[in-house]
């Protein structure tokens, strides 16, 4: 067992464990706020400006809503950038989840919701790194553990020992020294 690769590798684990941990956490309190809404209906209106920072966007209904009648649309008058997933686990204190805004093009975008419901669009970029940190930490936990179980299976180094042969004069030995002298003796041609 080497014990420099074990250690490193049981350390490898704990560390990615830890990270997993944190970017579970950030995911399940993700929250919409005054830090990540980028659009709240109630103060800017029915225009949407996307200014391309944000990756991932998610759209929350003020108050509680249902989600599956509440109709929504976000377009730039050719096509309809909404997609309503409703998922009640993503609901949240006085908002209602209905969906994902993906976005390509920076630009204004109109929204239409029921009788002027409000809305917000919050910036998911915490939860997209809730991802990759859930990711990287998983690819980490995996080196680790292969880490560790190189070191177990590998011998750590062992100690030179001297060892010493003796070798016994063997009867073909004899005989190898007569055969030659016979040779000598009886060379061809006779003198």
């Amino acid at each position: 067992m080497n014990k420099f690769t074990v250690i490193l590798g049981t350390v490898l684990i704990i560390f990615s464990m830890l990270g997993v941990f944190y970017s579970l956490n950030s995911a399940i309190n993700l929250n919409p706020g005054p830090e990540n809404i980028i659009y709240d209906s109630s103060v800017e209106g029915d225009v949407f400006y996307y200014s391309g920072e944000a990756i991932l966007m998610s759209v929350y209904a003020k108050g509680n809503v249902d989600c599956n009648s509440f109709e929504v649309s976000i377009t730039d008058g050719n096509y309809d950038f909404f997609s309503r997933t409703c998922n009640s686990v993503m609901n949240e204190d006085g908002y209602t989840y209905l969906g994902d805004l993906i976005l390509d093009n920076t630009g204004n975008y109109q929204i239409f919701t029921d009788n002027g419901q409000e809305i917000i669009i919050i910036d998911d970029e915490e939860l997209a790194q809730a991802g990759l940190g859930f990711m990287f930490s998983g690819c980490i936990c995996f080196l680790g553990f292969i880490i560790a179980v190189v070191g177990l299976i590998v011998q750590g180094k062992k100690p030179n020992k001297a060892i010493m042969y003796v070798q016994e004069k063997t009867d073909i030995d004899s005989r190898v020294e007569t055969d030659q002298a016979y040779i000598q003796e009886y060379a061809y041609p006779p003198r």
